[in-house]
């Protein structure tokens, strides 16, 4: 669990961060750039997430970092890459429609999940369920945590934890505990 942001984003030296977001409704973006200077032949790019850190490619993808078929999801034109999240399944429960489909923002610079706090907390309620009827996970959760049982380790309970499925514009996306919780 996060318990405290040390705000090191903001004081820690330049890194490489590039933005890809376009600057503004119908304005050039880095990749439609990259395009017209003849750096890539295609104007897009694919993320690859990954607990290792992920990778991005520019122009394409790479076959080497991907798993099974590439999928492709359309993205709200603007200033940011947004994609629509509009419903989400906690294991194998009921697939919850999200009330008004919203977008939620994709970016390569964040370490973070971000979620509207009625969403996030409708998601926590729906993994506690699942919870309650799996031996709690071996886990106590508390102050916003679950806290392993005696004799159990975080990791077991990461794993006990429930896959969550979201849908993202027509693609299925398998959310693991693994990658949802932080260890």
């Amino acid at each position: 669990c996060v318990e405290n942001e040390t705000n090191l984003f903001y004081t820690q030296p330049a890194n490489g961060i590039l933005g890809l977001a376009p600057l503004g409704k119908n304005k050039a973006s880095f990749i439609s750039m990259a395009k017209e200077k003849g750096l890539i032949d295609k104007e897009i790019f694919s993320i690859c997430f990954d607990v290792s850190g992920g990778y991005i490619t520019f122009g394409g993808f790479n076959t080497k970092y991907h798993n099974g078929g590439i999928q492709y999801i359309p993205y709200s034109a603007g200033n940011m890459y947004k994609v629509t999240l509009s419903s989400y399944q906690i294991a194998n429960d009921e697939t919850k429609s999200i009330s008004s489909s919203f977008y939620t923002v994709i970016d390569s610079g964040t370490t973070l999940t971000y979620l509207p706090s009625s969403l996030a907390k409708e998601i926590l309620t729906g993994i506690k369920s699942y919870c309650n009827r799996n031996n709690f996970c071996y886990a106590t959760y508390s102050s916003g945590c679950f806290k392993p049982n005696n004799g159990v380790s975080r990791i077991d309970v990461i794993r006990n934890l429930p896959n969550i499925y979201l849908l993202l514009g027509d693609i299925r996306m398998i959310w693991e505990s693994k990658n949802y919780v932080t260890n």
